[in-house]
């Protein structure tokens, strides 16, 4: 198992091209042979006629599938968002006939599926996590599947693959925090309560006079954030960083500022592209 295993690592790091005759081209090669040999044995100008433009054909199908793996560059990341679904690929100029597999550091091979959109490719059994120092397997059949082509690409784009984003049932409310305020806290307006929200915040005076509960609104010099914590959801721990995903993409739609407690990292309050991104990286590898 180890000798394949070394074999291999240096096909992997010679990142040249292997053709080897399919199947089909096994069948292809005795049937021809079989022709060969009857019109030797019969004489029959006509067979071996036949059969030399068969053996013809045989090696120009096998430069021109030989030739489709040539033109290979290594693939980008074209997108790294949300979960494994809407994971991409990008190959400019890539056969339609070839295909790619993604083996990664830990030798587990995943197969990427043809997407509707040209040139691109998707893997929807790759798990959450960070994905580095894998390989690429292209691998070809070519147009008539005589022959079997492949070569390898190393891996130069680190990429995560997100948790699946799940809505919380609760509003984004119930994670509201006020984190840092500066300066003196000036009185806006009420807005009606809702559950989740700080009861600190409830103006009973207000409560008094119809019986209703409002907030008490302030304008702060330090805006409000949300606390994405890790610990106020009570689920198992993937669906907590579902949720938590989830959370993390709405603050993009609402340019709300955010920050995430995750057991072993945080992330403090901010906003932004890169704030969102690296927020959802940790969740990957959480």
């Amino acid at each position: 198992m180890k000798y394949f295993e070394t074999i291999e690592n240096r096909i992997i790091k010679n990142a040249k091209i292997y053709i080897v005759p399919s199947k089909e081209g096994m069948l292809y090669i005795a049937i021809n042979f079989t022709l060969f040999l009857i019109g030797l044995t019969y004489a029959n100008n006509f067979t071996l006629l036949i059969s030399f433009i068969l053996f013809i054909f045989f090696l120009m199908t096998m430069f021109h599938t030989h030739q489709i793996m040539e033109k290979l560059e290594t693939p980008k990341v074209m997108t790294i968002k949300g979960d494994s679904q809407t994971f991409r690929l990008v190959i400019h100029e890539i056969d339609e006939n070839v295909s790619i597999n993604y083996r990664s550091v830990d030798k587990t091979k995943y197969n990427f599926k043809k997407s509707f959109q040209e040139n691109t490719f998707h893997c929807p059994d790759l798990k959450r996590g960070k994905y580095q120092n894998g390989d690429y397997l292209y691998y070809t059949f070519g147009l008539y599947h005589l022959f079997y082509v492949w070569t390898y690409r190393k891996q130069e784009d680190v990429f995560f693959i997100y948790p699946t984003p799940i809505a919380n049932t609760l509003d984004s409310h119930s994670y509201e925090a006020q984190i840092n305020p500066i300066g003196n806290d000036e009185f806006s307006h009420h807005t009606l309560y809702q559950q989740g929200l700080n009861s600190k915040r409830i103006d009973w005076k207000v409560y008094a006079r119809t019986n209703s509960l409002y907030s008490k609104n302030f304008t702060y010099e330090n805006p409000l954030g949300l606390s994405l914590d890790y610990y106020r959801l009570n689920d198992e721990h993937e669906v907590r960083l579902s949720k938590l995903a989830y959370l993390v993409e709405k603050t993009k739609t609402e340019n709300q500022k955010f920050e995430l407690k995750l057991p072993n990292f945080y992330l403090p309050l901010d906003k932004g592209e890169t704030h969102r991104q690296n927020a959802l990286e940790f969740l990957s590898i959480s």
